[in-house]
């Protein structure tokens, strides 16, 4: 009988133990049986690491690695370099996911030969969830590096495709620099997997986008995505200049940085704001650094948003 080739699902867990059961319930529970699940528990403080124990002695595909708290990107590579398929996924802790997704990315990377799969999702919340959709027809063919990126990065237009890392499925051999194993960046606590995915992406020939949303993306008040600290919150505009001086280095895709600019130039607005509400005239500064260097290209990606643009030049000269 032939082998199906091996998916390894890797899973960063710290403190989730409300969730954890949900989300691995969702992937011992996928269609596609021949999954390595690496749960890489990252220190916590909550129980979760038993809990994954547990799920370790009912499946003998999960296998459970215990180590000290360094943060998402370290427990990343942990289970990056342990990993053996020849596919990659990557699932955060919180979410979960529908039970045919590795099912139909898998047949989808093999009918195509291709070297990377995304698909859509949910955006969840306490509330309830609802698919992200794109303004504009994405392709169902198999499309290259420069359409991906146009998809991934011009924002508005594709919010169903995204760089986020979970949705999707990575053929191992992208997944290299230089002959290395790729590795999340562990100095940056927000937005490292930003500048893995564009590196492995740089990499990609042949993709696919699967318009069904397979993945639920939950929203939790008190994950990184969401943090108070300023100083892990500001890590997020130096990932995007990370991306943007390695698409100048490397001379790929050169015409997508505008794009990653005005990206930058909105997450230094986001950290602007939460500076004035935290009354921290420092970090408010130094946001608005950025912002005055950005301001052309952020106008120029923007001319048919008139109010993210005052929005803009209000934050850029407010004075705490």
């Amino acid at each position: 009988m032939h082998m199906r080739e091996k998916i390894s699902v890797i899973i960063p867990i710290y403190n989730t133990a409300d969730y954890l059961p949900r989300c691995l319930d969702s992937i011992c529970g996928q269609k596609y049986g021949n999954l390595e699940i690496i749960c890489v528990d990252d220190g916590s403080t909550d129980g979760s690491g038993d809990i994954a124990e547990h799920y370790a002695r009912k499946d003998s595909r999960v296998r459970v690695i215990h180590k000290a708290n360094g943060g998402e990107s370290s427990a990343r590579n942990v289970g990056l370099l342990s990993s053996t398929g020849e596919y990659v996924a990557f699932v955060d802790c919180d979410d979960w996911l529908e039970p045919d997704m590795y099912e139909a990315m898998i047949s989808a990377m093999k009918q195509n030969t291709l070297d990377m799969a995304a698909c859509g999702y949910f955006w969840e919340t306490e509330d309830g969830g609802k698919p992200v959709g794109n303004s504009y027809p994405v392709s169902k063919e198999v499309f290259g590096r420069k359409e991906l990126f146009e998809y991934v990065y011009i924002r508005d237009r594709y919010r169903g495709v995204t760089s986020w890392i979970w949705c999707k499925l990575f053929h191992r051999k992208i997944l290299h620099e230089d002959g290395e194993l790729l590795e999340f960046d562990e100095n940056l606590r927000f937005g490292a997997d930003l500048v893995f995915f564009i590196k492995a992406a740089a990499n990609a020939r042949r993709i696919c986008y699967l318009q069904t949303p397979f993945y639920h993306y939950f929203q939790r008040e008190n994950s990184t995505a969401h943090t108070k600290n300023l100083q892990i919150a500001f890590d997020i505009v130096i990932a995007y200049q990370r991306m943007i001086d390695y698409l100048g280095e490397m001379q790929i895709e050169i015409q997508m940085i505008p794009w990653l600019q005005r990206f930058q130039g909105y997450r230094a607005s986001l950290v602007a704001e939460q500076a004035i509400e935290q009354k921290d005239s420092g970090m408010l500064h130094k946001c608005q650094q950025v912002m005055r260097v950005l301001e052309p290209v952020y106008k120029r990606t923007n001319e048919e948003y008139p109010e993210r643009l005052q929005r803009y030049e209000w934050l850029l000269h407010y004075q705490l």
